[in-house]
């Protein structure tokens, strides 16, 4: 008797670290990529992938719509973060989003590091200024050799780029990443006051840009500031929901048809990490109605439906989003994970033996499904499937804990099955 305690207890015990690990089992998560032509238009009808970089079983294939956006739910977590790859001009552009920061102003060449929430907003811009290039000339028409000629980045003036003019007053600024705000040039020569041009960059290439102090110019007027709709996005994205959703109400009182559309998702977003699921639920329907047929909201719809407390609603949305041809990836993986954390191992079982059958090269299922035969004695159907697991993941930060469940069910098998 009480070595049958102490065999139930072992279980217990060597499952409770790996129970710890899925007791912060992350569900399914989302990204909205937004693409900027070179042109600065949204890049539409694109090809695009997501590429989960710990495991590239999970790849995530799409068009970007006509407002150049790549929206995708129903994605894995990746504790290693995403490869995202767009076709522009019969070749890839390839930006990284890395777990851990919240910062979305990494520089577009290279990673691009962010909390992995419900719903990432990420703009992907692929306008370059490549570079400044032209001449300085003096009051009377004369070069101006040895000037310093500087351009700072209105929208981040702790970004700046210099290069002296030569002996013929030319100079060269190269590799100016590009700013939606635009540039501030300067040109400083000894003894003289700075003189300033303001200069808005919408285009690919080599920009000429002359300083003449000999004809009477005036700078450009210096760029207005964020509209309500892009402040809107930023705050979203700095997580001040209250505060984006102020500016989102604010933006819907003057915003045309184009701006519209995504503000007024923001706007539903916005209620929705709130807690407030049925206002969520109304502003994601205001979207539906205006703009019918966006697969991804319409699943959205039905978890937000769940959440109010609609089940009616959120199963008639859940058919919708099938019919769309959304598929339901996750949602017996999560049913899996939910009763998993409560302790309800039969109902675990039945989810995730569901969740292989969605996806029979989902790892984290056949992690999950094997600990659970184990926690439900059914060691014979544990064994291989944490072996496998180990397989697919020799590298995997539990595999450590995960090896140890092995030994223990591998432990409790007949003498003739081992």
């Amino acid at each position: 008797m009480s070595a049958k305690k102490v065999a139930t207890w072992g279980i217990v015990a060597a499952l409770a670290g790996f129970m710890a690990v899925a007791a912060q089992a992350q569900l399914i998560k989302g990204f909205d990529i937004e693409v900027i032509a070179p042109d600065g238009s949204p890049l539409k009808g694109a090809s695009a992938s997501l590429v989960d970089l710990s495991s590239e079983l999970n790849h995530y294939e799409g068009k970007t719509d006509d407002h150049g956006e790549f929206m995708g739910t129903g994605i894995n977590y990746s504790t290693k973060g995403y490869k995202f790859s767009v076709d522009y001009n019969g070749a890839k552009v390839v930006r990284y989003i890395m777990p851990g920061d919240q910062d979305l102003k990494a520089d577009d060449s290279g990673q691009r590091k962010i909390m992995l929430t419900e719903i990432n907003f990420i703009k992907l811009d692929l306008r370059k200024a490549s570079s400044f290039q032209g001449v300085a000339k003096d009051a009377s028409g004369k070069p101006i050799p040895g000037a310093k000629i500087t351009a700072i980045d209105i929208d981040d003036e702790t970004k700046s780029f210099s290069a002296n003019t030569n002996g013929k007053g030319e100079y060269e600024i190269k590799n100016l990443p590009f700013s939606g705000k635009g540039y501030k040039l300067t040109l400083e020569q000894q003894g003289q006051p700075p003189y300033v041009q303001m200069i808005t960059i919408s285009q690919l290439g080599a920009l000429r840009i002359d300083f003449d102090l000999s004809k009477k110019q005036e700078s450009a007027p210096v760029p207005q500031g964020p509209t309500s709709a892009q402040e809107a996005r930023d705050l979203y994205n700095l997580g001040d929901y209250e505060g984006s959703l102020g500016k989102a109400d604010e933006a819907l009182k003057t915003s045309d048809d184009a701006t519209r559309k995504p503000v007024l998702l923001i706007k539903a977003q916005c209620l929705d990490k709130l807690g407030r699921s049925a206002d969520a639920l109304a502003a994601f329907e205001e979207f539906n109605k205006a703009y019918p047929g966006d697969k991804e909201v319409v699943g959205v719809m039905a978890r937000v439906a769940s959440d109010a407390g609609d089940s009616k609603k959120a199963d008639e949305y859940k058919k919708q989003y099938v019919a769309l041809g959304g598929k339901v990836t996750a949602e017996n993986y999560n049913k899996g994970v939910e009763a998993f954390n409560a302790g309800n191992m039969k109902d675990a079982v039945k989810y995730f033996e569901l969740a292989i059958k969605d996806n029979p090269e989902d790892a984290d299922a056949i992690r999950q499904l094997g600990t659970a035969y184990g926690a439900t004695k059914q060691f014979g159907k544990a064994v291989p499937l944490l072996e496998h697991y180990l397989t697919l993941k020799p590298d995997a930060s539990d595999a450590g804990t995960v090896k140890g469940i092995l030994e223990y069910c591998k432990s409790q098998l007949p003498a003739t099955s081992k």
